[in-house]
């Protein structure tokens, strides 16, 4: 009888847990660490993490070289890209080169390039990707932007960010109030809301700059993400970014093309429909949920909003609840992961 087959040892490359608190969407890279712990991923941690001594460098350097050498046969080491330690970009360079029968999952929280625009620093991560084999993306259309570089790569899709929160019982009726969560200073749009009549726009996060308020652009500041879930406001949740309400223009705005941003996840968690521009990477899974609509301008989102009915509206809602679940359960992420078939049964053992 043939023996068994010892399933490969699980790891990741942590980089966020040990850092301060966020609030909205920072959240994501949190709750993909904690997830992974929870499903027995053992944690990677470079030491001496906030120590930049020749003694803990020396440390670190290190801990990196015993690593590579002591991972079991056969591991599977998750990461998630951007890495901003410089150490840690090493110890995945250098387990590409010398740890060939390890198989090193990347997942695609942020491409930097694309979201500021720099070409230089893309460039240097294109050829990056074009080095691995597995990819977690966030939806279909950065998996077909991604294959563009790397044909042969295994790429999943997460849909949502897992958000690892309650869910609030509220319930919510349909009427013109809009609620928008995020770091306001590159959502430039908000400054021409007050020029959309017979909508209210609710704003909610970290700003450097004054927001203009008016009767009817309300800014709350910045909540922890339980009183966030509590207190939004609004009958839907607007996925949108860039320089203008007719658009997805300018670099955030082009970079929304790409992405499934987490605030998709809060207002799904919230059970508010979301409203994303039609050609931005949530439209397809705003569609395949039927948890709200797409336009081309926010000032078509009256009229979209007058041509729904009541129960049409609820409707909506009540298709929330199943990502929810999954959202707030952790399953987007795990459900990639076996996706990429990488033994993939060990994965929510």
């Amino acid at each position: 009888m043939e023996a068994k087959q010892k399933k490969p040892d699980n790891y990741f490359i942590q980089e966020y847990l040990q850092t301060a608190e966020v609030y909205h969407g920072g959240v994501g890279n949190k709750d993909i660490e904690r997830i992974l712990l929870k499903h027995k991923f053992q944690p990677i941690q470079v030491p001496h993490h906030f120590d930049f001594s020749i003694t803990a460098k020396v440390s670190r350097l290190a801990f990196i070289l015993k690593t590579i050498r002591s991972l079991p046969v056969n591991a599977v080491v998750v990461f998630q890209w951007p890495l901003y330690a410089i150490l840690n970009k090493i110890l995945v360079k250098l387990i590409l080169k010398f740890r060939k029968d390890i198989r090193i999952i990347c997942i695609l929280a942020d491409i930097n390039g694309l979201k500021d625009g720099d070409e230089k620093l893309l460039s240097s991560e294109i050829e990056f990707f074009k080095s691995l084999n597995f990819f977690v993306a966030h939806n279909n259309s950065m998996k077909a932007w991604l294959q563009q570089f790397n044909s042969k790569a295994k790429i999943s899709v997460l849909d949502f960010f897992d958000f690892l929160v309650d869910p609030p019982n509220k319930h919510y009726q349909k009427n013109g109030s809009i609620a928008f969560a995020g770091f306001l200073d590159k959502s430039r749009f908000i400054a021409s809301l007050d020029k959309i009549d017979n909508l209210q726009f609710h704003l909610y996060g970290p700003t450097t700059m004054p927001v203009k308020t008016t009767n009817c652009v309300h800014y709350y500041g910045v909540l922890s993400n339980e009183q966030l879930l509590q207190d939004l406001h609004g009958s839907f949740g607007l996925v949108w970014d860039g320089d203008s309400t007719e658009g997805l223009s300018g670099v955030f705005g082009e970079y929304n093309k790409y992405i499934c941003p987490h605030k998709l996840s809060l207002y799904t968690v919230a059970g508010l429909p979301a409203i994303a521009h039609h050609s931005s990477g949530a439209a397809s899974i705003i569609h395949k949920y039927r948890i709200g609509f797409t336009v081309s301008s926010i000032f078509e989102i009256k009229e979209k909003i007058n041509q729904l009915t009541e129960d049409e509206y609820q409707e909506m809602r009540r298709n929330c609840a199943f990502p929810a679940n999954r959202i707030t359960s952790g399953n987007c992420l795990m459900k990639a992961l076996s996706d990429l078939d990488i033994s993939s049964s060990h994965f929510n053992d």
